[in-house]
Formats: C-alpha cells, sequence, structure tokens
C-alpha cells in the first residue's frame, strides 16, 4: 500500500513540475503553404491559407526595446494580440488588402507573446515582427 502511494505522489509531482513549464499561450491553427521563421528576435509567418491562431514568444532586451511589426492579408480579417504585461491586449487589425505596420514599446527585458487570430480563414498573407532599437 506504502508503494502505491509513493508512485501516486511521485506521479503527481512529476505531472505538476511537467505543466508548470508550459508556456502561457499555445498554438492552434489550420494552414495551406505555410512557411515560418522564428526565433526570440525575428518572426515571419506567409501563408497561402490560415484558420485559427498562432503564437510567438520573443524577447527584448536593454539594447533593443521595441518590437516592429508589418502585416498584410489578401482576404479576409486577422486581429493580433498582445500579452507583455500580464494582460492580453489587442495590438493591430488587418483586412483584405489592408498593409499595417508600426511598433510596439514593452520596454527591455520584457517577454512579449505574439498571438496572431484569424476571424475565419484568411488567404495570402504575411506578417514579420522583429524586436529592434
Amino acid at each position: 500500500m506504502k508503494k502505491i502511494i509513493v508512485f501516486a505522489l511521485l506521479c503527481l509531482i512529476l505531472c505538476t513540475a511537467l505543466l508548470s513549464s508550459c508556456d502561457k499561450y499555445h498554438s492552434s491553427f489550420r494552414a495551406l503553404m505555410c512557411v515560418e521563421s522564428h526565433n526570440s528576435y525575428h518572426s515571419t509567418l506567409k501563408f497561402s491559407e490560415l484558420d485559427g491562431f498562432k503564437v510567438y514568444k520573443m524577447k527584448t532586451t536593454e539594447a533593443m526595446p521595441t518590437l516592429y511589426y508589418a502585416a498584410t492579408v489578401e482576404s479576409g480579417s486577422v486581429t493580433v494580440y498582445c500579452d507583455y504585461a500580464d494582460e492580453k491586449v489587442e495590438w493591430f487589425r488587418t483586412t483584405e488588402g489592408e498593409t499595417v505596420s508600426g511598433l510596439l514599446e514593452p520596454g527591455a527585458n520584457a517577454t512579449v507573446y505574439v498571438i496572431i487570430e484569424t476571424n475565419g480563414t484568411c488567404k495570402e498573407g504575411e506578417f514579420l515582427f522583429e524586436i529592434g532599437s
């Protein structure tokens, strides 16, 4: 009986440790001809068709505290959210044929979650996010 209780406690501790190390957001999307590149400072996403949401985790530094973006979709609409202060807020939107660009200044040494969320299926889109000064 003691072995079962010890085993159950070890399993519970292991599960807790594994789940606590997970990121805050997770992507869930369906894509056709999707090409992406991502690291902590630069992310690009190009697609022929996208439905769902895609999440990127980026980090600013002392020397590069600004996050720049550029986005366009040929068909459909996309809302992009960001979370860098433990609150998911709308950052920008882009709709059919519109190209948008701008910046966000979360400050130095911030972890920024960029959440691309489609409103239905979008076609022929391109997104660029880049940390800079």
